[in-house]
C-alpha cells in the first residue's frame, strides 16, 4: 500500500526552493543561436551513472562529489565549458536506503565558492548544506546524516548566496533517490537504467558558440530567466530507449524558472505514484502533469501493450522533451497497486 506523505514541510520547502530559484533568475533577453545543430532525437539513453557507495559496512554509506568545470558539447562541432559534479555537466545519481547513515564529502575544484543542498531530505539542519556551508575553491566539506524518511525522489544542487541560479544554470545538479524496504514490497519498477530512469528537465538559452548563457539585467527579477531549448539529463532532444514493460520516470524540474505541463504525444494516460515528499497515498491516473521549478514527480508509463519499434514523445506545450523508443521486449513488473 502506498504511504502518505508524512511531513508537509517537504511540500513547503519545495515551494520555497522554486521561489528562490526563480528569484535568482533574470529578465528574459534576446539571444541568437542561429546555425547551431542539436542533432535532435539521435542521442540514446542519457542516463546519469549511479555514484559508487565506498563504505562496505551494512547500514552505512559513503559518497564523494567534486564540483568542477569541464568541456560539454550540446551542439555538433561546438564545445563549451560548464559546471558539473564528478564530470563536466550535471552529476551522478546518489541512491540510499532508509535506515542507513550516510556520509558525503564534497570537494570544490571550481574557481569560485559553492555550496550544496539536498532538496527534500529530512535531516538535521546542519547536515543539509545550503547557503551557510560555503565551500571555498580548493576546499572540501563533509556531512553525515541518517536516512529516516520513506522512499522518495530528491535532488541536490548548489545554494551559494547570490550565485545559486547561475551555478545551477551552468550544470550543478543531480538526482538523490531514497529507497525503503516497505516500498520494495510494492513491486514498483526500480531497476535503475532498465525500467527506472531519472529525467532531469532543464531549459537553456545558448549563444552562437553553443554556450548556455545566463544574462541578468535585474538581480532577483520576478520574471526569471527562460530558455528556448530543453535538456533532458544534460542532452538536447535525446532518445530514451525502453523495453515494452511498465517504466518509471522520476521527473525532476531543475529549471530556474519554467513550469512544465508534461504529457505524452499520443495522449496516452500515465500513473503518478510519487511526488517531492515520497509515494502518494494512492496512485493517480492522468494525461498531463504540472511540474514547478524544484518539484519532483514519479510516474509510470505502461508500454506492455506496445510493439517493439513504437516511438512517442514526452512533451510540454512548448517543447518535445525526449523521444521514448520501445526497442526490446522485457519481463514486466506486477500491476501498479492502487493504494
Amino acid at each position: 500500500m502506498f504511504k502518505p506523505i508524512r511531513n508537509s514541510l517537504v511540500a513547503l520547502c519545495t515551494i520555497a526552493a522554486a521561489t528562490l530559484l526563480s528569484a535568482c533568475g533574470a529578465q528574459p533577453v534576446a539571444y541568437d543561436d542561429a546555425g547551431l545543430d542539436a542533432e535532435e532525437f539521435t542521442k540514446a539513453r542519457p542516463v546519469p551513472p549511479l555514484l559508487k557507495d565506498t563504505d562496505p559496512r551494512p547500514k552505512q554509506a559513503a559518497f564523494e562529489l567534486t564540483a568542477q568545470s569541464g568541456p560539454s558539447r550540446f551542439f555538433k562541432g561546438k564545445s563549451t565549458r560548464t559546471f558539473g559534479y564528478n564530470g563536466p555537466y550535471l552529476g551522478p545519481t546518489i541512491k540510499v536506503t532508509k535506515g542507513e547513515t550516510v556520509k558525503i564529502k564534497v570537494n570544490n575544484e571550481l574557481t569560485e565558492p559553492t555550496t550544496i543542498m539536498w532538496q527534500g531530505l529530512i535531516a538535521r539542519s546542519g547536515a543539509l548544506g545550503a547557503a551557510r556551508e560555503l565551500i571555498a575553491p580548493g576546499a572540501s566539506w563533509t556531512t553525515s546524516f541518517a536516512i529516516r524518511q520513506d522512499a522518495a525522489t530528491l535532488w541536490y544542487r548548489p545554494d551559494p548566496l547570490g550565485r545559486a541560479g547561475e551555478q545551477l544554470y551552468a550544470g550543478l545538479a543531480g538526482a538523490f533517490l531514497v529507497e525503503d524496504p516497505d516500498a520494495d514490497k510494492l513491486g514498483l519498477p526500480q531497476d535503475y537504467g532498465r525500467n527506472d530512469f531519472p529525467v532531469i528537465i532543464q531549459d537553456r538559452k545558448f549563444d552562437r558558440d553553443g554556450k548556455p548563457e545566463y544574462k541578468s539585467s535585474v538581480v532577483f527579477s520576478r520574471n526569471g530567466i527562460f530558455g528556448d531549448r530543453a535538456l533532458i539529463n544534460g542532452v538536447i532532444a535525446p532518445v530514451l530507449e525502453v523495453q515494452n514493460i511498465k517504466t518509471r520516470l522520476r521527473l525532476i524540474n531543475a529549471s530556474n524558472t519554467r513550469v512544465y505541463n508534461v504529457a505524452l504525444s499520443d495522449g496516452t494516460r500515465f500513473t503518478q505514484i510519487g511526488g517531492g515528499g515520497g509515494l502518494l497515498p494512492s496512485a493517480v491516473e492522468m494525461n498531463s502533469l504540472e511540474l514547478a521549478p524544484g518539484e519532483r514527480a514519479d510516474i509510470i508509463i505502461d508500454f506492455s501493450n506496445r510493439d517493439v519499434g513504437t516511438e512517442l514523445f514526452l512533451e510540454d506545450p512548448e517543447f518535445s522533451l525526449v523521444k521514448i523508443a520501445v526497442t526490446a521486449e522485457g519481463k514486466d513488473s506486477p500491476d501498479i497497486p492502487k493504494r
